[in-house]
């Protein structure tokens, strides 16, 4: 369990804990008071010792009877809000703004990035499905020299190899694209 799973409740940032019990997901929120984290009855210092605990003694997290049993660990390729730094808005569409960013990788180093933000208001429908979303945000490798429509606009005398080059790249990754069942609206201002 990672301290980061969060949500929304009266306006203040809340932690939950995720479980699934007869085919149902409940999101029941962790307490803290006087220093300590509470689930239920229990009482702990840490959110990892509550839940190891609760798992251990089999102490129901629910009046149902649900119970901790099987963790589910976050993958280690989830990238969480706090490894991204959001930097310079660079772009714009319908569905976000891109912006220049820093990733911080799990060996400590940093790489540049840009980050496309969606924006758009969500219903309370939605917002319970992504609790922990904040916002949601598509990571890209930076491209530090701009989009190819900029650099062929700049760069009229371009050879025909290279132009080759480009449309074959753009290419294979449509087919990896397809191949991978992913809708995607490809244009100029995407490459």
């Amino acid at each position: 369990m990672k301290e980061e799973e969060f949500a929304k409740v009266g306006g203040k940032t809340r932690l939950v804990v995720s479980v699934m019990n007869k085919g149902r997901i409940r999101h029941i929120l962790l307490m803290f008071a006087d220093g300590k984290w509470s689930l239920r009855n229990m009482r702990m210092g840490s959110i990892t010792a509550l839940i190891l605990e609760h798992v251990k003694m089999k102490v129901p997290v629910q009046g149902d009877g649900t119970l901790l049993t099987h963790p589910v660990p976050r993958p280690d390729y989830y990238i969480l809000h706090d490894h991204v730094v959001v930097k310079d808005q660079i772009g714009s569409g319908a569905f976000g703004d891109v912006h220049i960013g820093v990733l911080k990788q799990a060996d400590g180093s940093t790489v540049d990035v840009a980050i496309k933000r969606l924006k758009g208001l969500m219903t309370k429908r939605q917002r319970s499905v992504f609790m922990k979303e904040d916002p949601v945000m598509i990571i890209l490798e930076l491209c530090p020299n701009g989009s190819l429509n900029k650099k062929l606009k700049s760069n009229p005398n371009i050879p025909i190899s290279k132009l080759v080059a480009y449309a074959t790249d753009a290419a294979r990754g449509m087919v990896y694209l397809s191949m991978n069942t992913v809708r995607n609206l490809l244009t100029v201002t995407h490459i």
